[in-house]
């Protein structure tokens, strides 16, 4: 009897041994799925804030800007014969975006796109006046390649509306100077010195084969935009301005 006993105690403590090791093994696989699933959901939300991330990040290395200009001008006199121009006109002059994007801590890209006269019919055009990278390599030495504006003149490189006065800008900076002047290249430029600045570069250049309308538009006839400009010849150019002195650049 004892033995019968001892041996269905025994098979009773195999069978809860047997249930325990079950319900162990359940709870843990159970609690490992739990742990897996955590492990996606940690997993999907570093990916999206991953992507929310590289989006602020590039927002934040991205600059867009620009400006218009809106003309009124009250012509006050008689109209000079054979003047096509309106006594009094209105004109949406200029319309221009600029866009932007650092890529590092030295390379950099940076545009200009213009509307003139709000529509490219009659005298307006659409134009690309600056597309170009920027090397930083230090405060001496830096570099530019691609649409550029041409260091000529106060006006071409700056040629925002508070950088002149009147309405209109003045004829040295638009028939002797043709501003707005852009051309394609490659240029160097920076800081030798306090208050000494340099640009030299190469360049795509003026087209002589429009030098004839000289007399009534000035240079800025000769201008090429580069769009399907010759390129048999290259121009090169150079300047120098010193700025030591408060209000003074020569």
């Amino acid at each position: 009897m004892q033995k019968k006993l001892l041996g269905l105690a025994i098979t009773v403590a195999l069978a809860s041994g047997n249930a325990l090791a079950a319900t162990s093994v359940e709870e843990k696989i159970e609690i490992l799925q739990q742990e897996i699933e955590a492990l996606k959901d940690q997993v999907a939300k570093s990916e999206n804030g991953n992507k929310v991330s590289g989006i602020q990040s590039f927002a934040d290395k991205t600059t867009v800007g620009g400006y218009g200009e809106l003309h009124y001008n009250n012509f006050q006199g008689d109209v000079p014969t054979g003047s096509t121009r309106a006594k009094d006109d209105i004109d949406f002059h200029r319309f221009v975006l600029f866009f932007g994007h650092r890529f590092n801590d030295w390379i950099s890209f940076k545009s200009e796109l213009e509307l003139e006269h709000s529509n490219t019919e009659n005298n307006g055009q659409v134009e690309l006046e600056q597309a170009y990278l920027d090397f930083n390599f230090s405060e001496k030495v830096n570099a530019k390649a691609g649409i550029f504006l041409m260091p000529v003149g106060f006006l071409n490189e700056t040629h925002e509306p508070p950088t002149f006065y009147g309405v209109e800008r003045n004829n040295i900076e638009t028939r002797i100077i043709p501003t707005t002047w852009w051309e394609a290249g490659v240029s160097l430029y920076g800081e030798v010195a306090p208050g000494w600045k340099y640009q030299t570069g190469v360049t795509s250049n003026l087209s002589a084969e429009h030098f004839e309308k000289f007399s009534t538009k000035g240079v800025r006839e000769a201008r090429r935009n580069v769009s399907e400009a010759p390129a048999e010849n290259v121009a090169f150019h150079g300047r120098l301005d010193y700025s030591g002195l408060p209000g003074l650049t020569v």
